[in-house]
């Protein structure tokens, strides 16, 4: 029964997004980045690139930047205000 049930998903291109979906719902990957360049690189995006501060806090952003701030230890935060300070403070520097 098994198999007939896969060659009625195959035809009917179904198997394809289920299998997509699976994988992807699996999985994981290990980035090498530290607070510094995570910081830096939010700097870009509002300096450089030309982005709203407020992009710190869209939730797809939030998705994205989550993880990879609690994988770091979960030690500091990102948002607008935070990233507004740090370009404040670099500038004084400067």
């Amino acid at each position: 029964m098994e198999i007939n049930q896969n060659k009625s998903l195959l035809r009917t291109g179904n198997i394809k997004q289920q299998t997509l979906y699976n994988m992807i719902g699996k999985q994981s990957v290990k980035v090498a980045i530290t607070q510094n360049a995570l910081v830096d690189a939010c700097v870009d995006l509002v300096t450089l690139n030309g982005r709203p501060f407020s992009m710190m806090n869209d939730s797809g952003f939030r998705k994205i930047i989550d993880p990879i701030i609690e994988a770091l230890g979960g030690h500091f935060s990102i948002s607008d205000k935070n990233i507004r300070n740090f370009i404040s403070e670099r500038a004084e520097i400067i």
